[in-house]
């Protein structure tokens, strides 16, 4: 593998030295650890004062940011002030304020990066201009001047990289659900390569509008079955999974050459050590049956981080609650692991899924499972996946456990595969 070899030959560790959450479960990393811990659910019945539209949609439920104060952060945001940007823009802010790094020196600037990640460019700005344009008659003189801006999917990048003079590398990353996942890979490489010190990773989503989802429905990928009861209505490698739920958040970490971090007295909150990224080439929204891509990921990344399979403490499950999705997952990690089988553990019965900004979000937690040795469970799993006839370990109740070394999978539409690997840094 090049980044393998790369790695071994630049001889550089790059560390985790910042966090910043905004989900639907809470506002700073250890307050969503903390309600993972209890066992806590965010999903809700969406409100129609929010959704004027909700009696057209089939699906009434979701993890939205209800109290998140948009108009603070547009006031402080160079660019792009849209619900999704502000998402990324806020845990952006947040993380850095976490790591304690102030960029200042001309030098520190130049070696200083930001990469962004999204699916798609704000939604509400562009169909609230279809609504102008098409229904109400208007003419093209209505388009104002800041639609690009606020459209641009590279906007919310913009913003982050110019509030924090940001002068190294930058780049916005649209990976599908693997999107949270790539912005830390695309950090951890230019590090690698010499190019920055240190970078921010964030990602955001903002799915829960009524064009994501009538979208999603459409696609048949979500659960219109738990409108009732969305507590319970995500299920995550549970065999009454009906589909996913989704939601709202945004995510973000600090990457570092540990010698920069060591040096500045940088809290580590653990060693990003090894990655993997593909593609089933096979179908929109479904894997292959036993999981082969996401198979080779864990591999790859394993072979990467050098770490032996049997060193491996924890799983975090991509398990968006989708009926092939966890199986061929479950089949996948089972087939690493074997007779070694680690913990396995999934948000997404909490939180829902927060789509392209959950493997930034999987990072963060899984990082606090090795700070304080402790698993969140998974939550409305009673009735587990089995493969083979085998129960896996999955993690049914806060479980204390020392971990090193955290695997961590996505899965997303158009077949794409990722795995990060995270482990305690060890000095």
């Amino acid at each position: 593998m090049y980044w393998s070899a790369l790695k071994q030959k630049a001889g550089r560790r790059i560390v985790i030295t910042g966090m910043g959450s905004i989900t639907p479960l809470g506002y700073t990393p250890q307050e969503v650890f903390d309600n993972l811990l209890a066992g806590k659910s965010a999903l809700i019945k969406i409100p129609k004062e929010r959704f004027p539209e909700i009696d057209q949609i089939p699906v009434k439920i979701g993890g939205l940011l209800l109290d998140f104060d948009l108009e603070k952060w547009y006031k402080v945001m160079p660019y792009a002030p849209t619900q999704q940007s502000s998402h990324g823009f806020a845990a952006a802010v947040k993380a850095m304020e976490d790591s304690g790094y102030q960029p200042s020196s001309e030098e520190e600037k130049d070696l200083f990066g930001v990469i962004g990640g999204t699916g798609t460019s704000s939604g509400r700005e562009v169909f609230d201009m279809y609504d102008k344009f098409y229904r109400s008659g208007e003419d093209l003189s209505i388009v104002p001047s800041n639609y690009i801006e606020n459209t641009d999917i590279h906007g919310m990048t913009a913003s982050v990289s110019k509030y924090f003079k940001a002068r190294g590398p930058s780049s916005t990353v649209t990976a599908a659900c693997a999107t949270g996942q790539s912005v830390i890979m695309e950090a951890y490489r230019n590090i690698l390569l010499g190019e920055a010190k240190v970078m921010l990773a964030f990602s955001a989503e903002n799915v829960v509008i009524p064009y994501g989802m009538r979208g999603f429905a459409s696609l048949g990928a979500i659960n219109t079955k738990g409108n009732d009861d969305p507590v319970g209505a995500a299920r995550p490698m549970d065999e009454s999974r009906e589909g996913l739920v989704a939601s709202d958040g945004g995510n973000a970490v600090v990457l570092e050459d540990l010698e920069h971090a060591l040096k500045r007295g940088a809290t580590i909150y653990g060693e990003v050590k090894g990655f993997s990224q593909n593609c089933d080439g096979y179908h929109l929204t479904r894997p292959t049956a036993e999981g082969q891509g996401i198979y080779r990921t864990m591999s790859k990344s394993l072979e990467m981080a050098d770490v032996d399979p049997k060193d491996v403490q924890l799983v975090h499950a991509h398990a968006a609650g989708t009926k092939e999705g966890d199986k061929a997952e479950m089949k996948a990690i089972d087939r690493i692991f074997g007779n070694h089988m680690p913990y396995i553990t999934g948000c997404k019965g909490n939180t829902g899924h927060m789509m392209c900004t959950v493997g930034t979000f999987h990072c963060i937690e899984s990082l606090l499972s090795i700070q304080q040795s402790v698993i969140p469970p998974v939550k409305n799993l009673k009735n587990p996946i089995k493969v083979e006839g085998k129960l896996l370990k999955y993690v049914m109740e806060p479980t204390k456990a020392e971990v090193n070394n955290a695997i961590m999978n996505n899965v997303g539409f158009g077949g794409i595969n990722s795995t990060l690997v995270v482990s305690k840094y060890v000095s």
